[in-house]
């Protein structure tokens, strides 16, 4: 039979699948009729990633880190193989990950890395989507397995398809990203919240500095002494002109001197850097700005969150192969967000308005020296002509 497409499926639905899958799996590994094709199949996938990781610096740092290795020999086998990848000796490659599955030590400790939260959540798309694991599984199950497991594992994927639906009506992912800083600092005291204060505005600061001394950088490395200045020169002077001296005299006079001009010889590489800047402050403001508007929009996405979790619990509790274990807590603390968010703290405000002020200082700074600039330049050339006058 066929299953239903899973190509349109979130990520989120995508780890669900994944989950399910490896439970199916292990759940059928001992049963004699599927034990060798399951062992077959698992080994293929656990190559593949086996594979990437050694590839990946990231990754084996990783591992190597949460791995728990005693054995000295093994933890020299497992940097011997590194090196291999390193060093891209195919061959070496192919008898170093061999090795990994034939220990049965170190291939019940890589596959425990593989299938662990924080890797899946950190490394899901490198290690099982890009590899396409959940449609090859689904393709091994149909050919494996008789109707009647292909029947109850079919009407698996039309629940999840429906928690897809509902996941994506919502817009999950957008309404965490909105609620995930002001909820991390509604769970903070008093103190870490002066902290968590003091941190985003460093940062902010960092960004600018970065942004304003590169660019300093570059305008003072390009001094043109040789820049010619009649190319500035209007097309009509006359109002230069006086009782003692035409208009192109003056004008001469008024260029005599050798100019030294600052300018920006990468305008199509600096001005974005500085728009991108702009936009860094712009989704700061947004994110700590806690006026009318913004409180009603986090009190919405609370309580849209809240009705998502009670109808996400409905359909995964009920699906075979997964277990539901989502915080029971989970709805009770985004209540009291809820509640916080009704009733903020004269307090937090003021101390997340510190990092809105910030914000604006580059911003005025920049008018402030454009304006500056302007106003000197014209009192200067109003001198200049006076003086010729």
């Amino acid at each position: 039979m066929d299953f239903i497409s899973i190509e349109n499926f979130s990520n989120s639905t995508k780890i669900i699948l994944t989950s399910i899958i490896t439970e199916f799996l292990t759940n059928y590994q001992n049963n004699i009729e599927f034990e060798e094709q399951i062992q077959l199949e698992s080994n293929t996938h656990l190559k593949t990633q086996l594979y990437i990781i050694f590839d990946n610096s990231n990754l084996f740092n990783e591992s190597a880190e949460l791995i728990n290795i005693n054995n000295s020999k093994r933890k020299t086998y497992i940097q011997l193989i590194r090196k291999f990848f390193v060093e891209n000796k195919q061959e070496k490659k192919k008898k170093g990950i061999n090795l990994i599955l034939r220990d049965t030590i170190l291939k019940k400790k890589f596959s425990q890395f593989i299938t662990s939260e924080y890797i899946i959540s950190q490394y899901y798309n490198i290690l099982y989507d890009d590899t396409r694991y959940n449609e090859k599984n689904l393709r091994f199950i149909k050919t494996e397995f008789p109707k009647t497991i292909q029947e109850s594992f079919s009407k698996i994927l039309i629940k999840l398809s429906n928690y897809n639906k509902i996941f994506e009506s919502y817009n999950i992912k957008n309404i965490k990203n909105n609620l995930s800083i002001i909820k991390i600092f509604h769970e903070l005291d008093d103190q870490d919240k002066k902290m968590y204060v003091n941190n985003q505005i460093d940062n902010i600061e960092n960004e600018i500095s970065k942004t304003l001394t590169h660019f300093s950088t570059e305008i003072n490395n390009n001094i043109d002494n040789d820049f010619d200045i009649t190319f500035l020169k209007p097309n009509d002077i006359s109002i230069l002109s006086n009782e003692t001296a035409n208009a192109e005299q003056i004008w001469r006079d008024l260029t005599k001197s050798d100019p030294s001009v600052k300018y920006d010889i990468n305008p199509d590489i600096h001005f974005p850097q500085f728009v991108k800047l702009f936009d860094f402050l712009r989704k700061q403001t947004e994110i700590f700005q806690l006026d009318t508007k913004h409180i009603n929009i986090l009190i919405h996405n609370t309580e849209e969150y809240i009705k998502f979790l009670n109808e996400e619990k409905d359909i995964l509790s009920n699906i075979q192969y997964y277990s539901y274990n989502k915080k029971q807590n989970e709805v009770k603390n985004l209540t009291n967000f809820l509640n916080y968010l009704n009733k903020i703290p004269e307090s937090d405000k003021k101390l997340l308005n510190k990092i809105i002020s910030i914000n604006s200082l580059p911003i005025n700074r920049l008018f402030d020296r454009i304006n500056l600039n302007y106003n000197n330049g014209m009192i200067s050339c109003q001198k200049l002509v006076n003086n010729i006058r």
